[in-house]
């Protein structure tokens, strides 16, 4: 069959974008562990979501809104 490239995007590209691959990636019979270490990247190539909180916002809390953690997918997937 023919395979064509596939491209979901929201702002910072990890949350809605995030699940829904994550959706159709076990859809697709992707084991659990693979798709977690595939969201977990985003880690290493985050946006910089800065301008979207303002310039006194806590660097924790900035940290924490533009990250990921395995936490976050597993919560999902018991839901």
């Amino acid at each position: 069959p023919d395979v064509f490239p596939m491209m979901i995007h929201c702002t910072s590209g990890k949350d809605r974008t995030g699940y829904t691959t994550a959706v159709i990636l076990l859809a697709l019979g992707v084991p659990r562990e693979v798709i977690i270490e595939d969201f977990l990247v985003t880690n290493r190539h985050r946006r910089d979501i800065g301008y979207l909180v303002g310039e006194k916002a806590d660097p924790a809390v900035v940290d924490m809104l533009s990250g990921v953690g395995a936490s976050y997918l597993e919560a999902s997937f018991a839901a």
